[in-house]
């Protein structure tokens, strides 16, 4: 084993016997032929762990390659913050065990990166992510946009924005060391559980890092098959707007309405504060998340001018956001 690979594909899994055959044949197929692949096992019962290890032995990808078994279920969130935390490298790729990627995605992904790179140095927390085709199990395409069918758009990196809206799947990502490090210096583990619970996804919490405190790039193209089943842990979701429009009114039909607002936004200030764990947080964040969490105490005019003000808000459907935020 390397001390430190120049790239790393993080590959979590757990009882994924079903597609993990063909995820790592699109890894076979990557253009970018000089990388890593390193796999946490989040205790599968089938033959997952078999499989790879299987494919480690025959696999042409002239890599060395490290399979990490849990010994406790972390779930999705904490078996990809335990890979970054394992693991030292260059640059990072997070992989799902059920998606395609397409051949190029790797390297045009790095290719970008070291765009920022060139731009902006290595020692900030740099991070790339790309668009997605989502398809069924059978990889008929739902969609030709991941971005598009959840009414988002990649260009909206600001942390204001971001905060609110995870425009990034984990499995689009690519990102350098010092986002990794940055991450290391906050107080949310994969192994602390209290902490743990602050953030929604590992992948929504590196990006408002990157975008805090560095720099992030949308890559305006599809760059592998997001593949929905009904095991997946997080899906690509989906709502047009006449079929949001009919969930909320559903919602206060029923009375839940206001209860899955408030959730949502508990949501977004758990992650506010995650954030605020960060001592070397820059005063404008600071200040900005800070407001966030103190809007309760404001009067409900105050609030949304606090929202209009700083532009903290949907890209879609952002009335609903700020009238009962």
């Amino acid at each position: 084993m390397r001390g430190i690979y120049d790239t790393a594909v993080l590959l979590a899994v757990y009882n994924g016997e079903t597609y993990i055959q063909d995820l790592l044949s699109s890894l076979k197929k990557q253009e970018l032929s000089d990388f890593d692949i390193v796999v946490s096992d989040d205790g599968s019962s089938d033959a997952t762990g078999k499989i790879i290890a299987h494919e480690i032995l025959r696999s042409n990808i002239p890599t060395h390659s490290l399979i990490r078994p849990s010994t406790d279920e972390r779930g999705a969130k904490g078996n990809f913050l335990f890979l970054i935390e394992s693991t030292e490298a260059k640059t990072y790729f997070l992989c799902d065990q059920d998606d395609i990627w397409f051949s190029s995605k790797m390297k045009k992904e790095k290719e970008r990166l070291d765009e920022l790179r060139k731009k902006y140095g290595d020692d900030l927390p740099l991070l790339v992510f790309s668009d997605a085709e989502v398809t069924d199990s059978n990889l008929k395409v739902l969609s030709p946009s991941f971005l598009e069918m959840n009414g988002l758009s990649g260009e909206r990196t600001d942390f204001r924005q971001i905060l609110i809206d995870n425009v990034a799947p984990g499995c689009t990502m690519c990102f350098n060391r010092a986002l990794r490090e940055k991450y290391l210096s906050g107080r949310v583990k994969s192994y602390d559980s209290e902490s743990l619970e602050l953030i929604e996804m590992h992948d929504h919490y590196l990006l408002m890092i990157a975008s805090v405190f560095g720099h992030v790039s949308f890559l305006n193209e599809p760059t592998l098959f997001y593949r929905q089943h009904e095991d997946n842990e997080v899906g690509a979701g989906g709502e047009g707007k006449a079929a949001k429009i009919r969930r909320n009114l559903s919602a206060l039909l029923s009375g839940s309405f206001k209860k899955d607002k408030t959730e949502f936004i508990e949501k977004k200030k758990r992650l506010a504060r995650a954030m605020l764990c960060f001592e070397d947080i820059p005063d404008e964040a600071g200040k900005v998340l800070s407001g966030f969490l103190e809007m309760d105490r404001m009067k409900k005019s105050e609030r949304m001018r606090f929202l209009k003000e700083n532009n903290i808000g949907r890209n879609s459907h952002d009335l609903w956001f700020r009238l009962f935020a």
